[in-house]
């Protein structure tokens, strides 16, 4: 899909937006992880939203701007941040803040 697209129905060029709706949709998820894991960055928390909203892989990378490999290290950072083992852990992890 085109970034131009998503830009309109997920609005990730305005963070606040972005944010608030994902809050609605995913049981206050941006907020939740905003408070628990203040390190989380504004590209670590949208991929949480995107990749819960099961977004292509592909098109995260266009729309985080992102290579295979930054991604990557990305989660790993991430998985670190939050007290999980490793990537595929982060998966469980999310799920687990959205049935809270």
């Amino acid at each position: 899909m085109d970034r131009t697209l998503y830009d309109e129905f997920l609005h990730l060029n305005d963070i606040d937006f972005f944010y608030h709706e994902m809050d609605l949709l995913l049981n206050n998820l941006t907020s939740k992880l905003q408070t628990r894991y203040p390190t989380l960055t504004t590209k670590e928390i949208s991929w949480c939203c995107l990749h819960l909203l099961r977004v292509p892989s592909t098109d995260i990378y266009l729309l985080l701007d992102y290579k295979v490999g930054s991604l990557i290290k990305m989660k790993q950072r991430l998985a670190q941040k939050v007290g999980v083992e490793g990537v595929v852990q982060i998966y469980d992890f999310l799920n687990e803040i959205l049935v809270e």
